[in-house]
C-alpha cells in the first residue's frame, strides 16, 4: 500500500504539481495521514536532479563503507556469534542505503547520526575511516537541509 502511495506521488511531482496539488488529489485515495507522511518524505524532482551527484558520492561511500565492513565479518567466519554481531553494522548500513537511493528523508537523517556514532569505535577512528565518516556525516547533513528545507514540509 506504501509504495502505491509513494509511486502516485511522485508521479504527480515529476507532472509539476506542488505538494498541496498532490495531497488534494490522491486525499479520496489514501489516508491523509499517511499521504502527509509520504509527501514530507520525498524531495522535490528538482532538488532530486540539482543533487544527484551528491546522493551518488554517499551511496559510494556508504556502499564502501558496507563492503569493508562484509568483508571483516567474512573474516570471522569462524566463529558464529562474532560473525553474527559484526553483521549489524552492514544491514543497517544496506537498509541505508535503499533510504538514499530512493531520498528519502529519514535516510539522510538516520546516515547523519550514525556516522557520527561510529567513530564511537576505536576501528572506525582510524584513517581514512575516521575522515569517511566525518565527511558521510556532513554530506547527509547538507543533502538533508538541502532537500528537505524547513517550508517545504507540508501540515
Amino acid at each position: 500500500m506504501a509504495r502505491a502511495e509513494e509511486q502516485s506521488i511522485e508521479e504527480l511531482l515529476e507532472q509539476g504539481k506542488s505538494k498541496e496539488e498532490v495531497l488534494d488529489l490522491l486525499s479520496s485515495d489514501f489516508p491523509r495521514q499517511s499521504l502527509l507522511f509520504h509527501l514530507n518524505n520525498i524531495p522535490l524532482p528538482e532538488a532530486r536532479r540539482k543533487y544527484r551527484y551528491f546522493n551518488i558520492l554517499l551511496m559510494i561511500l556508504l556502499s564502501y563503507v558496507t563492503i569493508k565492513k562484509l568483508l571483516i565479518a567474512y573474516l570471522f567466519k569462524d566463529y558464529a556469534i562474532i560473525m553474527l554481531s559484526s553483521l549489524v553494522v552492514p544491514i543497517i548500513n544496506i537498509y541505508l542505503l535503499r533510504e538514499v537511493w530512493r531520498f528519502h528523508k529519514i535516510g539522510y537523517q538516520f546516515l547523519a547520526f550514525l556516522a557520527i556514532l561510529a567513530l564511537v569505535h576505536a576501528e572506525n577512528r582510524v584513517m581514512p575511516d575516521a575522515a569517511i565518516y566525518i565527511f558521510v556525516s556532513a554530506l547527509s547533513a547538507f543533502l538533508y537541509f538541502r532537500l528537505f528545507p524547513k517550508g517545504g514540509q507540508i501540515k
